[in-house]
Order: structure tokens, then C-alpha cells, then sequence
């Protein structure tokens, strides 16, 4: 599941450079087209501003996944993991 996986890397990236000194920069896909990637996120999307991500305050990586997406986005095949 790319989005999955993309938008889990793209928040822990975003929480590992928080917590490091001389952090630049990473890049993602958030924030661009259709929007797919955050679409998995249930309630609080994450916030792309001035092409900068708002680094979510709540606990753990900020999200919470919406399962119904999730299992729409299951490639042919593939089992469901949760």
C-alpha cells in the first residue's frame, strides 16, 4: 500500500527532524493532485502550508488512519493487516 506507507514515512520524517538540531529538509508527495495520500488519514488531515508541512501536536505520528480507506486502497490480493 504506497499512500499508507508514504504518508506514515512522510510524518515520522516530519517527527525525526523536530527532534534533530540541523534537520533541513524532506520532501513528499503531501499536498499534491487528488490528494490520495491524505485521504487515509481519518479527521484531522495533515496541513500542507506555503508548501511547508504543519507538524501534527497530537501524540504518536499525529493521525489517525481511516480503515475504510485503507482497505479500499488494498492492492488485488492483499490481505488486510489490522
Amino acid at each position: 500500500m504506497a499512500g499508507f506507507g508514504h504518508l506514515t514515512n512522510m510524518l515520522g520524517a516530519a517527527d525525526l527532524g523536530c527532534a534533530t538540531q540541523n534537520f533541513c529538509r524532506s520532501e513528499s508527495r503531501l499536498g499534491e493532485g487528488n490528494r490520495a495520500v491524505e485521504a487515509q488519514a481519518a479527521g484531522e488531515k495533515p496541513q500542507i502550508r506555503d508548501g511547508l508541512l504543519a507538524v501534527p501536536e497530537r501524540a504518536g505520528l499525529g493521525v489517525e488512519w481511516d480503515e475504510d480507506e485503507l482497505r479500499r486502497t488494498l492492492k488485488p490480493g492483499e490481505p488486510w493487516w489490522g
